[in-house]
C-alpha cells in the first residue's frame, strides 16, 4: 500500500544508502533507511509494505516534488494534536505554593513544549542537556517519559534526540562544539533545539549560546536568578523568577511541568524528588519514597562511567525498579553517613553577629569511594543538614575542595543573608574569585586554588563572623 508524506529530516550517513530519513504522513511518521538521496521538504510516495527493518529498497519509494508550507503546517499539526495527550497538564497544577506560579508560566510552558515537540516529531536534531544532579536527572528523566508515551501512540522510532548529562550550569565553548558535531549530521525543514535543563545563566555561557543561536534553537528551562543583561532574546528562556516564584521552584520541577504539557505521565514522585534534592525550602522531607529516589539520583549522576550511565532511560530503570533502588540507596546513605561523620569530626565552627552558625570543611579530610561518591557539592547538601541538626535552624555550611567554595544555607540564613550578593561583591573585589553564582539557598564560587584561604577569610568578613 503506497502513502504519500513529506520528507523533514535526513540524518546523513557514511554513505547514501545509510541515510535515515523522516517522512510525515497523515497518519504516522516513518523513520527509514533507503538507497536513494531525498531532501528536506520533498513529497514522497511511499510503499508502506515494503519497509522492513527500517529500511525500504529504492524503487518502493518516488520523489513527486516539493510540498508547501501549507501543507507542511497542515501535516505537523494534525501529528502534534494526535502526540498530546488533552490531559496534558493536569499534573503541572501542583498544590500550594507552586500552584499560582505555574499557572502563570501556562503560556509559555504550552507554548515551549509544542515548539519542542514539533521539532522532535519531524526528526530535527535534538539535544536535552541537564545538570548532573538529582534535580537536572529528574527532569530529564520525566521529559524521557513524557517522550516514550508520545512514541508509543504513534509507534514512532526516532533517531534524532542526544541525552547529555552537563558536569556545571554552564554552556562553554566544549558544549557548543560537542553539540555541533551531533547537529551537522542532520538536515531538516524546522531548525535543530538545543534544550538545557537547570544550568544557571552565566556570563561564560554567552560566547557558546551565541554561536549556537547562529544555526540552532535554544531553549532554557532554568530556576537560579538571572544577571541583568542575560542576551534573553537569544533564547527560549523559561524562569520561575519570571513568574512571582524563586529558586525554591525546583528546575527538576519546571522541566516535569514542561513535558506535563506534552501528555500527561505521572511525574510526581520526580517533582517531590527534585526538591529534596535541590534543599528546596518547600520540599516534604517526610515523603519517604522521593527521599530515596532523591539520594539515589544524586549518587547515580556522580558515579564515573560513560554513555548509557549517564542517560535518563538508565537512571529511570534504577529509580523505578524496586530492588534496585533499595540496594542503591542502601549503598548511597551508608557512604554518606560515613563521609558525614568525618565531616563533622573536621569542621570549623564561627558565629556571625547575627548569631548565624557558620561551619566550614575543607573537603580533603572526606574520603570517598572508588566511584567518585559523594562529590563535592551533594555532600555538602548534605553536611548543611546534618550541621542543622547541631546548630539549630540558623546554619551555613561552607566546604572548599581545589578551587571551589560551595555554600548552603538554611531557610532561616537564606532570610537574612544575601549570599549572591556576597558572591557579586567577591567577584567584584577580589582578584582572586574567577566565577560563581547558584541561587539563594545554595551556591559556588571558583578561585585560583593558591588563595583558598584569602577567599574564605573575605568570606567571613562579609559574614559578620
Amino acid at each position: 500500500m503506497r502513502t504519500d508524506g513529506i520528507v523533514t529530516a535526513v540524518r546523513i550517513g557514511a554513505q547514501t544508502k545509510d541515510n535515515t530519513y523522516t517522512i510525515l504522513t497523515a497518519e504516522q511518521i516513518l523513520t527509514v533507511r533507503c538507497g536513494i538521496l531525498l531532501e528536506p521538504g520533498e513529497e514522497a510516495s511511499v510503499d508502506t509494505e515494503k519497509i522492513e527493518d527500517s529500511a525500504i529498497p529504492s524503487g518502493a519509494i518516488t520523489v513527486v516534488g516539493k510540498t508547501s508550507k501549507v501543507r507542511y503546517r497542515k501535516m505537523l499539526s494534525l501529528l502534534t494534536k494526535k502526540a498530546i495527550d488533552p490531559k496534558g497538564g493536569r499534573g503541572a497544577e501542583y498544590t500550594g505554593k507552586f500552584k499560582a506560579t505555574t499557572s502563570s508560566m501556562s503560556r509559555q510552558l504550552g507554548a515551549a513544549a509544542k515548539r519542542f515537540l514539533e521539532s522532535y516529531l519531524t526528526g530535527a536534531a535534538t539535544i536535552v542537556r541537564f545538570h548532573n544532579d538529582c534535580d537536572g536527572s529528574s527532569g530529564a528523566i520525566g521529559l524521557h517519559m513524557a517522550l516514550d508515551a508520545v512514541n508509543a501512540k504513534l509507534g514512532y522510532q526516532p533517531r534524532n534526540i542526544s541525552w547529555r548529562m552537563n558536569k556545571s550550569i554552564a554552556y562553554r565553548v566544549d558544549e557548543y562544539y560537542e553539540d555541533s558535531l551531533f547537529l551537522n549530521n542532520y538536515k531538516s525543514i524546522a531548525r535543530p533545539l538545543v534544550l538545557a535543563s537547570d544550568f544557571g545563566t552565566s556570563p561564560e555561557s554567552e560566547g557558546a549560546i551565541r554561536e549556537l543561536c547562529k544555526t540552532a534553537d535554544m531553549m532554557m528551562l532554568d530556576h537560579h536568578p538571572v544577571y541583568g543583561s542575560f542576551p534573553r532574546e537569544l533564547v527560549t528562556y523559561i524562569n520561575p523568577w519570571d513568574f512571582g516564584g524563586d529558586s525554591d521552584y525546583t528546575a527538576g520541577m519546571l522541566t516535569c511541568s514542561f513535558a506535563d504539557r506534552i501528555v500527561g505521565v505521572n511525574l510526581e514522585l520526580l517533582k517531590h524528588a527534585s526538591l529534596i534534592g535541590d534543599y528546596s525550602a518547600c520540599a516534604d522531607r517526610s515523603n519517604t519514597e522521593a527521599q530515596r529516589v532523591a539520594v539515589v539520583l544524586d549518587y547515580l549522576t556522580s558515579k564515573r562511567g560513560e554513555g548509557e550511565n549517564f542517560t535518563p532511560k538508565y537512571f529511570g530503570s534504577v529509580i523505578f525498579d524496586r530492588e534496585k533502588l533499595a540496594e542503591s540507596f542502601l549503598y548511597a546513605s551508608t557512604r554518606m553517613s560515613e563521609a558525614i561523620e568525618l565531616g563533622v569530626k573536621n569542621i570549623k565552627h564561627y558565629i556571625t553577629a547575627g548569631r548565624t552558625n557558620v561551619y566550614v570543611l575543607d573537603f580533603k579530610h572526606v574520603s570517598r569511594s572508588e566511584d567518585d561518591y559523594p562529590l563535592p557539592g551533594r555532600y555538602a547538601s548534605s553536611l548543611q543538614r546534618k550541621m542543622e541538626e547541631i546548630g539549630g535552624a540558623d546554619v551555613i555550611t561552607v566546604v572548599h575542595y581545589g578551587n571551589y567554595i560551595s555554600f548552603r544555607l538554611s531557610p532561616t540564613a537564606a532570610k537574612k543573608i544575601e549570599l549572591l550578593k556576597i558572591i557579586e561583591r567577591l567577584k567584584e573585589e577580589s582578584e582572586h574569585v574567577i566565577g560563581g553564582g547558584g541561587h539563594h539557598a545554595a551556591a559556588s564560587i571558583r578561585v585560583d586554588k593558591n588563595h583558598v584561604d584569602d577567599v574564605l577569610g573575605r568570606l567571613l568578613q562579609e559574614l559578620g563572623a
